[in-house]
């Protein structure tokens, strides 16, 4: 069963979209508190995959900069694949 990480709790917007998303997929979701912790266990394959979001329509942009640099590594490795 593929593991699906999501920032926040099972129940949230991300969880509807994991859902979505993976609606053709046996999957689990992970829920993760902060985005680096997400970020990290997709990096050391804890999980498969994330669903982040990167801004909304409240707070606006919500993505903070310390997770960007893991970012960038999880879209390199994906892309070189």
């Amino acid at each position: 069963m593929k593991k699906i990480g999501i920032q926040g709790i099972k129940g949230s917007f991300h969880h509807e979209v994991a859902e979505l998303l993976y609606e053709e997929t046996s999957f689990e979701v992970i829920p993760f508190h902060t985005f680096d912790g997400l970020a990290k266990a997709v990096v050391d394959g804890s999980i498969a995959e994330a669903v982040i979001d990167i801004e909304n329509s409240i707070a606006g942009y919500i993505l903070p900069a310390t997770i960007w640099p893991l970012l960038e590594n999880i879209i390199w490795e994906y892309s070189t694949n």
